[in-house]
């Protein structure tokens, strides 16, 4: 067990805050902590027609493009479900009739709060697209039979589309029905 002793917020951004600080360990002992605190986001793995409908983008804090699930941070006075809708609109332009969650997880329990929740999205209609303005996304899609291998082949590097396409294989597994689930139900 942990307990802060003394900490300050030694910054504050549009995106997350730091805290630093002295905590007391289990045996007494002081310990130094930094904690990047963030409101948590929201993720969606969206499919339709044998698909799962995805996000390329360049991320600067990998200096590369990465594929991913469309997701975002949870606005103040919003709830998780509420922002993978939006960015399931912003991002990849559909509206689902379903959403299911699957899973919450933490980012990086070391130094981190943040905290990703993942929705499975059904029942998809085609909307228009409204990225933010600084946003550069691609939309790309992968077959859901080609799923496990590519899972197994490491094809993917970030942690929520990972996490969500797992949750995804084993959603439909659970459905007794496998890959070929008819989505649109």
């Amino acid at each position: 067990m942990e307990e802060w002793i003394a900490s300050e917020t030694i910054h504050t951004g549009p995106v997350f805050s730091v805290e630093s600080g002295k905590a007391r360990l289990d045996d007494g002992s002081v310990a130094v902590r930094e904690v990047v605190r963030h409101r948590g986001g929201a993720a969606v793995v969206p499919v339709m027609d044998g698909r799962v409908f995805l996000v390329r983008q360049y991320r600067i804090a990998v200096e590369g493009e990465v594929v991913e699930l469309a997701a975002g941070i949870i606005d103040p006075g919003e709830d998780a479900e509420t922002a993978a809708r939006r960015e399931l609109k912003e991002e990849l332009g559909f509206e689902a009739e379903r959403l299911v969650p699957v899973s919450r997880y933490y980012s990086s329990v070391g130094y981190l709060d943040e905290s990703v929740r993942i929705f499975l999205a059904f029942g998809l209609k085609r909307v228009d697209r409204s990225p933010e303005p600084e946003e550069r996304i691609e939309v790309v899609s992968e077959l859901l039979a080609d799923l496990p291998r590519k899972l197994a082949e490491r094809h993917f590097d970030d942690a929520k589309t990972i996490i969500g396409l797992y949750d995804l294989l084993a959603y439909l597994a659970g459905q007794g029905e496998g890959l070929m689930m008819n989505e649109e139900r």
